[in-house]
């Protein structure tokens, strides 16, 4: 009986310190990876988190402009400063629209002048009861109005902490006239 025993703990192997050390390596290794792993697709949901925080606010700024502009009243062939759409800049933007819905002949007269324009690092909104940023969250880097013929092309470009967008819209205002 005592002659199994002594053949169990003979046969009985444990682990040398070469194969831990090998072991914890090997650890090591696959931990780094993983970690590398998780910090890349960290910096990369906030470098998009931070392009789409850019793309709303751009996209309610445009969408601020649009509203304006597709109630702009007037005649392209007026003198300056009574045309419905101007860009004396490429920083300004000036909508003269109707305060009335629906335009009609008979208030066709009671218009006002939006005037969309650069300020430092904000896109400011100038209307009758004051002046308003309309894009506060993100720094404008860059803003550019065209006016060729009847199509108003807007290029915005802002930063929010460290990514940058450029956003690019257009619109063809309709205009309402009465000849």
């Amino acid at each position: 009986m005592f002659h199994g025993l002594k053949r169990v703990s003979k046969n009985k192997a444990g682990l040398t310190l070469i194969e831990v050390l090998v072991s914890m390596l090997l650890m090591v290794v696959v931990f780094l990876g993983v970690s590398a792993l998780y910090v890349a697709s960290q910096q990369l949901f906030f470098s998009a988190n931070d392009k789409i925080i850019i793309s709303y606010e751009f996209q309610y700024a445009v969408e601020h402009i649009y509203k304006n502009v597709m109630r702009a009243v007037g005649d392209e062939t007026l003198a300056p400063g009574s045309r419905p759409l101007e860009v004396p800049n490429p920083t300004t933007l000036y909508v003269t629209t109707n305060t009335n819905d629906p335009i009609t002949r008979a208030n066709y007269g009671n218009t006002v002048t939006y005037i969309y324009s650069k300020s430092g690092e904000n896109l400011m909104f100038n209307n009758v009861s004051g002046s308003e940023s309309i894009i506060p969250k993100i720094r404008l880097t860059d803003l550019s109005f065209a006016l060729s013929g009847n199509i108003l092309t807007i290029e915005l470009t802002g930063a929010y902490r460290n990514e940058t967008l450029t956003f690019y819209s257009a619109c063809y205002p309709q205009l309402a006239s009465f000849n």
